[in-house]
């Protein structure tokens, strides 16, 4: 069950004493959080409970569904207008501009113009989900393994046509199902020591309270 309001405000009241930058307690409000229903304070507290943990979080919540975002919008504009633009009315406007025409020449970047005498290698980190998932703080084991089943056409389309390997630290696919994919320990940690494979992330305190770090090893690669 999750904590009152009251218990909460107690909670938060302290943290924005010892530690202000926590964006979790920072916009947590009482009036507002008492005005949920039940079933929606349970989904809430999830969403915070990381920060409240966890004293030094910068942002100290995830959103548990993408719906959080429109559901928790009195709370979530302000944690990450602030976060991102320290503008916690979230009044600024973003807007996409692709056009690349303006870069270097026609669009090319000759990095050596720019005295790169070397060749640079660049890794490019994206995260994403799929519409029919949930966020990693409120998947089940199985979503998790579902989730990797899912993208294995997609990773075997990129293998393709760009190469490269897929890299799996899930033990297996489900009960007596093999992981195709599946690397050793040796392998597991040169990956993490090339900062390419993620570090345990059941033993980061601010991942394991938002649940994103449930069921490790499963469906992580």
């Amino acid at each position: 069950m999750a904590p009152t309001g009251e218990e909460l405000e107690k909670q938060a009241a302290a943290l924005r004493e010892s530690n202000p930058g926590n964006r979790a307690a920072k916009y947590f409000d009482q009036a507002y959080y008492d005005g949920l229903s039940d079933e929606d304070k349970e989904t809430f507290y999830k969403c915070i409970k990381t920060g409240f943990d966890n004293a030094d979080s910068g942002m100290g919540c995830y959103a548990m569904t993408p719906m959080d975002y429109t559901t928790f919008a009195p709370f979530f504009a302000k944690a990450i207008g602030d976060y991102h633009k320290g503008d916690p009315a979230c009044a600024d406007k973003h807007e996409n501009d692709w056009d690349i025409s303006g870069v270097g020449e026609g669009g090319v970047l000759d990095l050596q113009k720019l005295g790169l005498a070397e060749e640079l290698s660049m890794r490019v980190r994206v995260g994403r989900n799929l519409s029919s998932f949930p966020l990693p703080g409120a998947m089940t084991k199985e979503d998790r393994i579902k989730f990797e089943v899912t993208m294995a056409g997609s990773f075997d389309a990129l293998k393709e046509k760009f190469g490269g390997t897929v890299y799996s630290y899930s033990p297996d696919l489900g009960e007596g199902v093999e992981h195709p994919n599946k690397i050793d320990e040796e392998k597991y940690n040169e990956l993490v020591a090339a900062h390419v494979m993620f570090k345990d992330m059941a033993a980061d305190t601010y991942l394991a309270s938002a649940g994103i770090a449930d069921d490790w090893p499963y469906g992580r690669g």
